[in-house]
């Protein structure tokens, strides 16, 4: 990894008129996970899995954040998994024409799923993302700029360099920028630091 960008909030989404208020409220019902074996599908599984279910306590179906809003202003679905940054444009779209409801992450699910994976975070999604009724507790899980083993150390080191030397000016580029925290960019847990990102990071007293 180069390092460490924005975090991605795991949002289960649904609308008030579903009836559907908890994760557990979601058994049975018609949700979409994401494309198969995506990143949104693979928090879906593990967030399945740590409430205690197996998608077969559902009616499970693999579609694009696009196709699973369309499902759900059609009546044919009830509830999605949405893994990004906040807002999600998709559901931002939903609001539009549906109150939005986005479930907690929290309890023993949160609780199961905080121990097992240590690269997951605890975060609040606002009530004024989607016009919501009420601020919603979920889990986050972190952006990563990444690069192929093969890249130089000084590739790496100069790609980083300019990179979070200039986040101001990316900032202009993609709102996103905001987001991404430099004194903690080097804090990544799930692969290694290229030597060259690492380089970068201990001159300038983050690593």
């Amino acid at each position: 990894a180069i390092g460490t960008l924005y975090d991605q909030y795991i949002q289960v989404v649904t609308t008030e008129k579903s009836g559907i208020k908890s994760f557990d409220d979601l058994k049975g019902k018609r949700i979409s996970v994401g494309d198969a074996n995506s990143g949104v599908e693979l928090n879906a599984r593990a967030v399945v899995k740590a409430y205690g279910y197996t998608y077969d306590d559902f009616k499970v179906d693999y579609l694009s954040y696009g196709d699973a809003i369309d499902a759900m202003k059609n009546g044919q679905l009830d509830a999605a998994f949405f893994t990004s940054g906040i807002p999600n444009s998709a559901v931002s779209d939903l609001a539009t024409t549906e109150k939005v409801v986005v479930l907690p992450l929290d309890g023993d699910g949160a609780k199961t799923l905080l121990e097992e994976h240590d690269y997951l975070g605890e975060a609040t999604i606002p009530a004024d993302t989607y016009n919501s009724a009420e601020d919603v507790k979920t889990l986050t899980i972190p952006n990563l700029l990444v690069a192929s083993p093969e890249l130089t150390e000084d590739a790496g080191y100069e790609i980083t360099k300019v990179f979070y030397d200039n986040l101001d000016k990316l900032e202009k580029s993609h709102s996103a920028v905001a987001d991404i925290d430099r004194d903690k960019a080097a804090d990544v847990k799930v692969t290694d630091l290229h030597p060259g990102a690492k380089k970068y990071f201990e001159e300038e007293g983050l690593l």
